[in-house]
């Protein structure tokens, strides 16, 4: 069986993008319908290329924004974020802490298609983003992506929309996100990368079109520049509630010693302060 045809990276990914979000001076409703941005990044591009003979480990991220939605009162969850991982439960457990947006799911290799094609919508026109996107594109085409099918309208590379908006070029993900001034963190966890290269997009739409104080423009730096999740590690939480277990039932434990007990400890507090008095202010 055939595998499908790879398509090519947009040359023109900026006008497809700003006709996308509708900021293209040419724009007509008739002609652009709403489009789905969907962003993708894999991490372990090996393991995914080579078919997982050497090892599991891999994760998949998209992050998906229905243009449809941009003028609703409320964008707060307009970007819906996902990362899938495979592997071993060490590498499962490293992984999902790293996620900001939510919970990750774990799949089998066997089913990462499948979950890619669930998450993207049907019958929508799809416009797919990615950093430095080629590796995503050759790693969907080896597992039998078809880019047909899907409804994939252009694909747009943030690393040459940099080029061509900003002037720069080789730029990682980071330095661009550092240069548009949008808020990161944890970067190389596929579901962060894959949201965080959508938001750079967004804002190099904003700096590429023609009028920057257009009402979606301001929109798109919303979300962009919107605070990130603040995730605490699960074993810091673990650890956190652990201790508050353990006060609490020393606490519960005191009221249980004998009056002798209580008078001991009391006097170890009160000889412990009075050497830490001392121990401040030491005679001359």
């Amino acid at each position: 069986m055939d595998r499908p045809t790879k398509p090519r990276i947009s040359k023109s990914g900026l006008q497809i993008l700003l006709q996308a979000l509708k900021l293209a001076p040419e724009h007509s409703e008739a002609s652009n319908p709403d489009v789905v941005l969907v962003s993708i990044d894999f991490e372990n591009t090996g393991n995914l290329m080579n078919n997982f003979l050497e090892a599991e480990d891999s994760q998949t991220g998209l992050a998906v924004l229905d243009t449809k939605d941009l003028h609703r009162v409320n964008t707060t969850k307009i970007i819906s974020t996902y990362n899938l991982i495979t592997g071993s439960p060490s590498y499962i457990l490293k992984s999902s802490k790293k996620f900001l947006f939510g919970n990750s799911s774990t799949i089998r290799p066997p089913e990462i298609l499948k979950s890619i094609t669930s998450i993207i919508p049907e019958n929508r026109v799809i416009v797919l983003i990615g950093h430095s996107v080629r590796c995503e594109v050759d790693v969907l085409a080896k597992l039998g992506f078809d880019f047909r099918e899907n409804s994939i309208s252009g694909i747009i590379d943030t690393s040459r929309l940099a080029n061509k908006v900003l002037g720069i070029c080789g730029n990682s993900l980071r330095e661009l996100l550092t240069v548009l001034g949008c808020p990161f963190n944890k970067l190389h966890s596929a579901g962060n990368d894959a949201h965080f290269a959508l938001r750079a997009a967004l804002l190099l739409a904003t700096r590429g079109c023609k009028d920057p104080s257009h009402a979606t423009s301001t929109i798109l730096r919303t979300i962009s520049f919107r605070d990130i999740p603040y995730r605490v590690d699960p074993e810091v939480r673990a650890a956190l509630k652990k201790k508050k277990r353990l006060a609490k039932s020393r606490k519960h434990q005191s009221k249980s010693w004998s009056v002798e007990r209580q008078n001991e400890i009391r006097a170890e507090r009160a000889a412990n302060k009075q050497r830490a008095a001392q121990d401040d202010h030491p005679l001359i």
